[in-house]
């Protein structure tokens, strides 16, 4: 055997280990690519269920301030109308003022349970 073919054995062993290698390092790296690849699906599909948590989150904090605006509004008519009340009774003696806002509350008592109850 001579040297060129000494060195055709040689480099055809070496071209086989580079293959082999080759073909490995390939599919280690589809293999770990698929890893990562469903690791990335599973943290977006995470991320995902966290968004919509986020947003039912904000459509509820909406919906609760939407709720606390009306009752302001409630509120300042109440306070608006007691002050009208309080206005046309200031004419009225201190009983006669005590005996109609008492009337008064009690009348929106009345209603209040009323729709408790309702709700």
């Amino acid at each position: 055997m001579g040297r060129y073919s000494m060195f055709q054995n040689i480099l055809g062993s070496v071209l086989s280990t580079c293959t082999i290698f080759c073909t490995f390092a390939i599919e280690f790296h589809f293999s770990y690519m698929g890893i990562f690849n469903f690791f990335s699906k599973e943290k977006e599909e995470t991320l995902d269920r966290k968004m919509d948590n986020l947003e039912k989150k904000e459509y509820n904090f909406q919906k609760k301030q939407k709720e606390v605006e009306q009752k302001l509004e409630e509120v300042e008519q109440v306070k608006k109308s007691q002050f009208e009340v309080l206005e046309r009774i200031s004419g009225f003696t201190a009983e006669q003022a005590k005996a109609h806002l008492l009337s008064q509350l009690d009348s929106e008592l009345t209603h209040e349970k009323a729709t408790k109850i309702l709700d």
